[in-house]
Parts: structure tokens; C-alpha cells; sequence
């Protein structure tokens, strides 16, 4: 019998699971601006809303989805004050910086 491991094949020690506004706009960014690459996702009933996505970064993946209120998932947003801190590695930060929107975030 093969030995279970508490990290699945693919994936490292952590997994981000980030929950925010607009999802599809989020994934867009993280393509453009990261060189993310989206492995999947899966909608939901009403054939808009992303439940999760899967996106690869480098050799790392993380998860992306909506905010469900009704299930108590909240995006950063929700909160006041907002959280602003985010920390990236990346090799291209010239580039990652020059795409990033250059006003500040905003509520909606």
C-alpha cells in the first residue's frame, strides 16, 4: 500500500487561496502583470461567477474564487480598513510593476 502524503504531487508546503471582487478581472491581472497561467476553473450556476480557479506561477499554484457572502467567504474588501498588504518573488518586477494599475485601489 503507498504511503499517504500531506502535500499533493504539483503543489508545495503552502497554497494561497485568495477570495476577491470580480475574480475574472483578478485572473486577467495575475496573467498580464505575474505571467500566470490559469489551469482551470469552475463557474457557477449562474455561468459568470468563478467558484475556483486554478493558476500556476512559476512552479507554485494558487486558488482564486468570488466572494460568497452568503457562505461567509469575503473578499479583503468587506473589511474596513481594507488590507493592502500583498509580498511577491518574482524575476520580472520591472515588468510586474509597470502593469500594475498605477492609481490607488477603490471600493466598489
Amino acid at each position: 500500500m503507498s504511503e499517504a502524503t500531506p502535500v499533493p504531487e504539483d503543489f508545495h508546503t503552502i497554497t494561497p487561496h485568495l477570495v476577491v471582487r470580480d475574480a475574472a478581472q483578478a485572473v486577467a491581472f495575475y496573467e498580464q502583470a505575474l505571467g500566470a497561467e490559469e489551469l482551470y476553473r469552475n463557474l457557477g450556476p449562474d455561468g459568470r461567477s468563478i467558484v475556483h480557479s486554478e493558476l500556476l506561477l512559476g512552479d507554485s499554484r494558487f486558488f482564486v474564487n468570488e466572494e460568497f457572502a452568503e457562505h461567509s467567504q469575503h473578499s479583503p474588501l468587506h473589511y474596513t480598513p481594507a488590507p493592502r498588504s500583498r509580498c511577491t518573488s518574482t524575476s520580472q518586477t520591472s515588468t510586474c510593476c509597470s502593469l500594475a494599475p498605477s492609481t490607488p485601489a477603490r471600493r466598489s
